[in-house]
């Protein structure tokens, strides 16, 4: 009984989890777009909606703690017997891409727009070359974040051996 009541804990975690990091990127992606089309029009618009977001990182690692310990849950319960499976091994394996597409796609670009939009950085003559790369950053990021989603959780599902 202890055994089915960890199980099932772990799961409504890890669930939750997902849902969480999932709909913040889906919101983050239809924002940005947003935001992009803001730029250079109306820079403290795109500010104020940068802005608005900024929070959004803390609430994925939230939502990805959740999934890690909702994971270590449901490892525990089904002791160990999973992490052998080549479905597993490429979930983490994604996740892990996840983890790395925030950290070095996502996370210099953003802070370029920050930069570029509070005029804190000397811009070249309002440079559209550095407006379009980060733009391009940007969408590659939420284009390749929402793909690995999918695929992780197609995995999840159908669970191949």
């Amino acid at each position: 009984m202890a055994t089915f009541n960890l199980l099932q804990s772990g799961l409504v975690l890890h669930i939750l989890g997902i849902i969480m990091m999932v709909g913040i990127s889906l919101a983050e992606f239809v924002i940005f777009h947003q935001l992009l089309g803001f730029i250079p029009d109306d820079r403290d618009k795109a500010y104020m909606v940068l802005k608005t977001t900024s929070r959004f990182p803390l609430w994925q690692a939230t939502g990805g703690g959740m999934i890690i310990l909702g994971g270590i849950l449901m490892m525990a319960a089904l002791r160990g017997t999973i992490a052998g499976q080549l479905w597993f091994q490429i979930k983490m394996t994604l996740l892990f891409l996840l983890i790395l597409n925030a950290l070095l796609i996502a996370r210099p670009a953003k802070r370029k727009l920050r930069k570029w939009l509070t005029g804190s950085v000397q811009q070249k003559a309002e440079d559209p070359s550095e407006i379009r790369e980060i733009k391009r950053k940007i969408r590659l990021f939420h284009t390749s974040q929402l793909l690995l989603f999918f695929v992780i959780i197609m995995l999840a599902v159908f669970r191949f051996n």
